[in-house]
């Protein structure tokens, strides 16, 4: 089951065309922003799999921009 807007590693073996991140999930629960983000942040081979997404698919990676516009701008690292 998705968690967070974030389908399992299960999930998208099962169905590959799952994004790694459901952008329609995150535009209804903004909240949910902050756990892919400070996963994006902590998990190494998650941030691997995303920065591959956002290389290989342009409106993915614009999708991911703008959603994450805000944590992106204030430049929020560890």
């Amino acid at each position: 089951m998705m968690n967070n807007g974030m389908p399992s590693y299960e999930e998208r073996l099962r169905n590959p065309n799952l994004s790694i991140i459901d952008f329609e999930y995150i535009a209804l629960h903004p909240e949910a922003k902050a756990a892919i983000w400070e996963r994006y942040l902590t998990d190494i081979v998650f941030k691997v799999k995303l920065n591959e997404c956002m290389k290989n698919d342009l409106l993915f990676a614009f999708r991911f921009q703008e959603a994450f516009k805000s944590y992106l701008d204030r430049g929020m690292r560890r």
